[in-house]
């Protein structure tokens, strides 16, 4: 496979680009630093609470710190691992004061953006202010996780380099109307020909359902330059995710009869934090069938309290796209990886009978 936009801006990654995203409670900084030793690139969860003082902070600057003990880079050198932040919250304003610092010593090499307040300019004042701390020593690309084309161009706008383009197999938190990365990756790679993007090098990732090399091979096919591969990486034997949520992920089959998109799997658990035009996709579960018998939301949680207690997780939210049939093992990143790049290698064989 070529060269393309990502290796060159991640020279340590191999062909396919296979991102592991940065997905709160479930990455970390030995998942990020496996999955790019491994030709990958792997990303670390930022905050989304940006207040001074938050423990989230403290424990971006530890998990940067061991990814690059892990990597063995150098302090004065870029760390080939990249940074997620959610941006939803109010203390986003005091990012530059808060977050800039940490990622200014670490100088990670990507940063990824997701789930700003509608019309709001909070994007275009992050990144702006990574762009006026970025000089020859550290000048990160700025990715952001987009779900449709108008959010695509607001992004753009913003002066983001590479689009997240996720589609609505996704499993965890997107937007509650959007469509597959089948369409919604061609309509993207469109708008980037646009005469105004045309001169700008712009790296498209698609994200959502991709858990196979055949679908990576796909993702490529309809114009993106690498995948982002959330739920396959929940797996990995490095992720922080909880055994029993791995469990229910690999014994899942059929991935659109048992995932299900619903604001339910954040209301639940008395989450309210997310903006209205988002929603998630998570593993159909105990309280997904009760709402659809008529259980009222207050019963509901007043269940998953109850099995909480016991001990009992069988209730949990465990999020996951619709490419959890094809996941049925806990596997090393590094491995991974490996039998990723050798499933697309098999489906672009297979492709030369129709050349």
């Amino acid at each position: 496979m070529a060269t393309n936009i990502l290796q060159t801006w991640f020279p340590t990654t191999k062909s396919p680009v296979v991102m592991c995203p940065p997905m709160f409670m479930s990455v970390n900084g030995i998942l990020a630093a496996e999955v790019t030793k491994a030709g990958g690139l792997g990303f670390v969860a930022g905050a989304w609470d940006f207040t001074p003082g938050n423990p989230t902070l403290a424990d971006l600057d530890e998990q940067l710190s061991v990814a690059r003990a892990i990597l063995a880079i150098p302090d004065s050198d870029t760390l080939p691992v990249g940074v997620g932040f959610l941006t939803f919250d109010p203390s986003v304003v005091d990012f530059a004061v808060t977050g800039l610092p940490i990622l200014r010593k670490h100088k990670p090499a990507a940063i990824w953006l997701f789930v700003p307040q509608p019309d709001s300019t909070t994007h275009r004042d992050i990144i702006s202010v990574i762009r006026a701390a970025s000089d020859k020593s550290w000048s990160p690309k700025v990715f952001v996780q987009v779900g449709n084309v108008a959010a695509a161009r607001e992004a753009l706008e913003d002066g983001a380099d590479g689009l997240v383009a996720q589609g609505v197999d996704a499993g965890g938190h997107q937007w509650a109307q959007g469509s597959s990365v089948i369409s919604l990756v061609p309509e993207i790679k469109a708008l980037t020909r646009e005469k105004k993007y045309r001169d700008r090098d712009i790296a498209i990732v698609a994200a959502g359902g991709i858990s196979h090399g055949s679908s990576v091979v796909a993702a490529l096919a309809l114009g993106a330059d690498g995948v982002g591969m959330g739920t396959r990486f929940l797996v990995a034997e490095e992720a922080s995710s909880k055994l029993s949520a791995r469990d229910a992920i690999i014994q899942s089959t059929d991935g659109g009869a048992s995932t299900v998109k619903s604001l339910l799997h954040d209301h639940i658990e008395d989450r309210y934090i997310f903006p209205g035009p988002f929603d998630g996709r998570a593993l159909v579960g105990p309280s997904i069938l009760d709402e659809r018998d008529g259980v009222t939301l207050a019963e509901n949680q007043g269940r998953l309290k109850a099995a909480v207690s016991a001990g009992d997780t069988s209730r949990d939210v465990v999020w996951a796209g619709t490419g959890v049939g094809l996941i049925n093992e806990v596997l090393p990143a590094a491995e991974i990886l490996d039998r990723t790049r050798a499933e697309a290698l098999e489906s672009l064989q297979l492709l030369q009978a129709f050349a």
